[in-house]
């Protein structure tokens, strides 16, 4: 075919395609212009478990929208200065919490790498340093020997101290970490959640991480997962003090600072799709706006939407879009979308299943369930045979083996503490 040939066919074909753009344009929603992405920004991307409905009825999806933030600019294994901030009120005394709780310090001491500055400070009705930046663990023994449990549990106290501590201790750009590990609630002093939050978001914003741990029933699982929430870090209740000998290195292996907080997610339906509702049970949903936890350099966070679709025949597009707070206080606006394809053909449902997603989903909901069914008062040996049973299900149904292995973990649980131990398999199903 000559060149004049094939312009004059396509000349051609101008008119026709003019003539049918329009009706082509009403089946589809265009994909929206997304800005370059900018060095340092968080990576958002996002896709369904099935990415094809068939049209004639609402069809169930659900929407899986992760997000990562960019690898530490400093070597992983430097994880920074470490305060731990340690209950030390009258209730440790019992069922040998406070042994453990230092046993837990000395093995952090002994796992920490050479050059890391770690401190321990110690709450009662007041807040102390028990062992100053510097100590080698030659001279710790003593300094231990003389934390003693008594009186009641001021905890904002100890976070002053701690952040007070950790302020002499960094250098520059550090990473840096609070710890706390406390067997109640806040009692004495300043008891005022917002109090609390206006604190640790002073810390967060100078780049570092408060993570919180429960020991035993008693403890404030709320109050410590907000300050975890609020400071990027990590939270839970340990149903034994001995667990916290293994944790907190753990905890200290971690590290690293704040990068994004105050997250916000955001899903724009097209027509035809009803946003339903956030499926993850940490996404802190309000007013249809999901709030996940602040992240740390090379976190990641996941969440999970409920969509219902009865979509015209043709593709369409979610807009999803994430504002968040980075670490120099800007607010930031990232959108992505993710394409639903409304046809004909079951097999072309099938053949657009996205097993991760459909995975990360299946965990995500069977995380809600466990998390209303504690809330609501349900028996934990019950709700935990339940989701155990409904993992493998799906794990069958859609060639899952991940879901098998969580199901195996729901199985081996013990006959008492089992809320704790339920506590522990959520925090699991949404890693």
């Amino acid at each position: 075919m000559k060149r004049w040939q094939l312009t004059l066919m396509l000349g051609g074909l101008a008119p026709i395609a003019a003539v049918f753009a329009p009706v082509l344009m009403g089946s589809m929603t265009v994909r929206p212009e997304l800005p370059p992405a900018v060095a340092g920004e968080l990576h958002l991307s996002a896709g369904l478990d099935r990415s094809a409905t068939l049209i004639g009825g609402p069809r169930e999806r659900h929407l899986v929208v992760d997000i990562v933030a960019p690898a530490p600019s400093i070597s992983k294994a430097d994880t920074g200065d470490l305060v731990v901030v340690l209950d030390a009120s009258g209730s440790m005394w019992a069922k040998s919490k406070m042994v453990h709780a230092k046993e837990a310090v000395r093995e952090l001491w002994r796992a920490s790498p050479s050059g890391t500055d770690l401190a321990l400070v110690v709450f009662n009705d007041d807040a102390a340093v028990a062992v100053p930046p510097g100590v080698p663990i030659s001279e710790l023994e003593p300094l231990l020997n003389a934390v003693q449990e008594y009186g009641g549990t001021n905890l904002y106290a100890g976070l002053r101290v701690g952040r007070q501590v950790l302020s002499s201790m960094r250098t520059g750009n550090e990473p840096g970490q609070i710890v706390v590990v406390s067997d109640g609630q806040a009692n004495v002093g300043v008891t005022d959640a917002t109090a609390f939050d206006r604190l640790v978001e002073t810390m967060a914003h100078d780049g570092v991480t408060v993570s919180a741990w429960g020991l035993g029933p008693d403890a404030d699982v709320d109050g410590l997962a907000r300050l975890a929430e609020v400071g990027g870090g990590d939270s839970g209740v340990l149903s034994d003090a001995q667990t916290l000998v293994d944790r907190l290195p753990a905890a200290h292996a971690h590290g690293g600072a704040v990068v994004a907080r105050d997250l916000d997610v955001t899903v724009k339906p097209f027509p035809g799709a009803k946003f339903v509702g956030w499926t993850s049970p940490d996404a802190d949903a309000t007013d249809g706006v999901a709030h996940p936890r602040a992240l740390r350099a090379g976190e990641a966070r996941t969440v999970v939407a409920d969509l219902l679709v009865d979509a015209a025949l043709g593709d369409h597009t979610l807009l999803i879009e994430l504002q968040y707070t980075d670490h120099q206080g800007v607010r930031r606006h990232q959108p992505t979308w993710a394409t639903v394809n409304s046809v004909e053909r079951s097999w072309e449902v099938e053949a657009s299943v996205d097993r991760p997603r459909t995975e990360a989903a299946t965990r995500h909901r069977a995380a809600r369930t466990l998390t209303d069914g504690l809330r609501a008062g349900d028996n934990p040996q019950t709700l935990a045979t339940d989701a155990a049973d409904q993992l493998r299900s799906i794990a069958d149904r859609e060639n899952l083996p991940g879901l098998v292995d969580h199901a195996a973990r729901l199985d081996d649980r013990p006959s008492t503490d089992t809320a704790l131990f339920l506590q522990e398999r959520i925090r699991d199903l949404l890693r």
